[in-house]
């Protein structure tokens, strides 16, 4: 054979391996963006990108701040975001519209107390709503606390008038639109600093709201080693604001421009490596995301929010702890 033409030839063997070497290895993927709203829980992600823990691990992260949770939902949807912390029950919401589509990696908290049912200062009990307006976000975990709190007081559903009003939103609609109202921090101490009454909290059934980090299923299945290092991070940084609490809350203080006193993780049972070991087996109590996520699920489809049980088993993905 000539011997140019045995050069060219193994040049172009050598560029077509290359070609398929390149076309079964996924493309370089951009900064991880991930949504969060101002919510104490979600502070750690904060940490992690300014303290340079993600990058510590190996993980690109670009945390994208939103005021308005809907918001994250329609860019979450849209595919404008690659992951975000989540109350597990509104992942599960997302999950059953559009199956196979989300994958929860990691779990932030368990509300014991974070969330909320509070009222006008007249209102002094559950019983006092019979007949009045309560203000939820329709169709979620919001909902689903206020009518967990229904039951657990020998109230019907049916005696009281649900309104669709944001927690963002509540401190304003009470009590002109709405006699009492879910929320979670800071809007819960805010609504006790003004004298509202907490008639129910999440630490009376602990796991039934919890927070996670989904992210979209292609980033799961392309991007392993990089969510590794993201919740390597993650749990970096939440040790870190445990063992610097002062200086934590000052420091995300500044990052999130709200006073020291939002900071605060009271009500919420933060959860570390060993915690999440423990969510992600299944067993009765709540505070495993198994049971949490069933309860939930349930909700949903009664209520008629999504037509069929996502599988949570797939759903629920421990593989990138560490």
């Amino acid at each position: 054979m000539n011997k140019n033409l045995l050069i060219r030839y193994v040049l172009l063997i050598l560029l077509l391996v290359m070609g398929l070497a390149s076309c079964a290895t996924p493309p370089p993927l951009r900064p991880l963006r991930v949504a969060w709203i101002p919510f104490p829980g979600y502070y750690p992600l904060l940490i992690a990108q300014e303290k340079g823990f993600f990058a510590k691990h190996g993980a690109s992260v670009e945390p994208v701040a939103y005021e308005n949770i809907a918001d994250v939902y329609i860019d979450l949807a849209a595919g404008k975001i690659d992951g975000t912390c989540i109350p597990l029950g509104e992942a599960l919401r997302l999950e059953g519209r559009n199956p196979g589509s989300l994958r929860a990696v990691l779990a932030i908290d368990h509300s014991v107390g974070a969330d909320a049912i509070i009222a006008s200062p007249e209102v002094k009990g559950p019983a006092d709503l019979v007949g009045k307006k309560v203000g939820v976000s329709l169709g979620t975990f919001g909902e689903l606390l206020a009518r967990t709190m229904f039951e657990a007081n020998g109230i019907q559903p049916g005696d009281v008038t649900f309104v669709n009003v944001a927690p963002e939103d509540m401190l304003r609609a009470i009590p002109d639109e709405v006699d009492a109202g879910h929320v979670w921090e800071p809007y819960l101490s805010q609504g006790k600093a003004q004298g509202l009454n907490v008639l129910y909290t999440s630490a009376a059934e602990p796991g039934l709201i919890s927070d996670v980090v989904v992210f979209q299923k292609h980033i799961t299945e392309n991007h392993a080693e990089e969510l590794r290092g993201f919740t390597a991070g993650w749990f970096e940084a939440l040790e870190w604001q445990r063992d610097n609490p002062a200086e934590s809350s000052l420091f995300l203080a500044q990052l999130t421009n709200q006073p020291v006193e939002a900071i605060s993780t009271e009500g919420l049972q933060m959860l570390s490596l060993e915690d999440n070991v423990k969510a992600f087996t299944s067993n009765a109590d709540f505070t495993s995301l198994y049971s949490s996520a069933q309860a939930n699920v349930a909700f949903y489809v009664r209520s008629g929010m999504i037509s069929s049980e996502p599988n949570i088993t797939q759903f629920l993905d421990a593989s990138f702890l560490r």
